[in-house]
Formats: structure tokens, C-alpha cells, sequence
């Protein structure tokens, strides 16, 4: 008699940040930003999503390219979500 164990499926999903969209508030969770708790935006929070938008290109550029691009978008996009009062300097940008 043999014995053989059930054939698995492995399932690969991306992680649950790329499934928040502008607008969202959140806590780091275990995984730091890789795996957020979304919160009310009305209490203090770690991070908020501002922009969503797909970078140039077909391939993967590396990693500074990706960064160069992910800087330019981010900030283009801030001060339009922003209230022009608040201070930015004190901000952080994760991309």
C-alpha cells in the first residue's frame, strides 16, 4: 500500500496593499506597510493612500527607475489632495 499526500494549489495573491485605493487610512500592521489596517481617517493613523497610478513602461525598469518615477507621480499628485494649509515637510512618502 502506498500512501500519497493530495496534490496542492498553490494560490499567490498580492498583498493586501495593492488592493487599497485613494482615500484609505491606515496602521501599519506585522509586515509594516506590506500588511495595512485600514482605519477611520477621523482618528490618527500611520498612513493614508493620496495617488494610484500606473508607472511608464512594459518591463520592469529597477529599482531606481521605479523609485525616480513612484517620487515624481507622488509628489504631482499630493497637492491636489492635500489642504494647501498643512505643513508637508513633516510628511513621509511609501511607494
Amino acid at each position: 500500500m502506498t500512501h500519497t499526500r493530495p496534490t496542492r494549489t498553490t494560490k499567490y495573491s498580492f498583498t493586501p496593499v495593492f488592493g487599497l485605493g485613494v482615500g484609505k487610512c491606515v496602521n501599519y500592521g506585522p509586515g509594516a506597510i506590506a500588511s495595512p489596517i485600514v482605519v477611520p481617517c477621523h482618528q490618527p493613523h500611520d498612513a493614508e493612500v493620496y495617488a494610484r497610478f500606473r508607472l511608464a513602461g512594459r518591463h520592469w525598469p529597477g529599482t531606481a527607475a521605479v523609485g525616480t518615477q513612484a517620487r515624481q507621480g507622488c509628489t504631482a499628485r499630493l497637492s491636489g489632495y492635500l489642504n494647501p494649509q498643512l505643513a508637508t515637510s513633516v510628511l513621509a512618502e511609501s511607494y
